[in-house]
């Protein structure tokens, strides 16, 4: 993992990020980094991240915000590394969520460090609507 999360996420002024996920330990670390970005309840987003419990929740948030992506814009899924204490706050294996999102159009990015205890991955959609009946 090359990267930390913030330079991976381009932590800038008027960057507009949504954040979804019931891990909220997780969602906790994430919003801290986040701190003094816009968090439009409407409108495009450049930056989604999602913190899950599980592969399910990964999956329904990302077919929820993919219309709400700017050009450009990128979605990552925060979740326990496998070495921390914190692995049980998620259910499942992260790449199943990989395989769904996949599935509705999205692409991977790459992963990165949130911190000691979590890990991002990262995806881009291109627009395109094929999957558009999963959602």
């Amino acid at each position: 993992m090359p990267l930390t999360a913030l330079e991976a996420w381009s932590i800038r002024p008027g960057l507009r990020a949504w954040v979804a996920g019931h891990n909220a330990e997780a969602k906790q670390r994430v919003e801290a980094q986040l701190a003094g970005v816009d968090r439009p309840a409407e409108g495009p987003v450049d930056l989604a991240v999602i913190a899950p419990s599980t592969v399910d929740e990964g999956a329904y948030f990302g077919g929820k915000i993919r219309r709400r992506l700017s050009l450009g814009a990128s979605l990552w899924i925060v979740y326990p590394n496998p070495r921390s204490h914190r692995v049980h706050e998620f259910l499942g294996d992260i790449e199943d969520v990989v395989v769904r999102l996949f599935e509705s159009g999205f692409h991977e990015r790459g992963k990165v460090a949130v911190d000691d205890d979590y890990a991002a991955m990262g995806f881009t959609f291109d627009g395109s609507d094929d999957a558009e009946s999963m959602w």
